[in-house]
């Protein structure tokens, strides 16, 4: 038997939400690192420049894979009971 199978569905469910607080803390960093690098352009160098973008869109991508992780592990809990 697998192990992950032998888990309540309440588990499932405290992972979803721990996901979609992850969503929503991502979601806060990519929108506080992007408006800090559109306020701040002209007095970044290069390199912070990059980083910036890198910090939006990596935070970006970020809480769109933990928004879709949370939905799965929602739907999959819901499923179980």
């Amino acid at each position: 038997m697998n192990a992950l199978a032998s888990l309540p569905w309440w588990a499932y469910a405290a992972a979803s939400l721990v996901f979609g607080l992850g969503t929503a803390a991502l979601g806060f960093l990519a929108l506080s690192a992007g408006t800090a690098y559109g306020t701040e352009y002209h007095v970044l160098s290069a390199a912070q420049r990059r980083m910036a973008r890198l910090l939006a869109a990596g935070a970006l991508a970020g809480a769109l894979a933990c928004a879709l992780l949370a939905v799965l592990l929602a739907v999959y809990a819901f499923h179980r009971v």
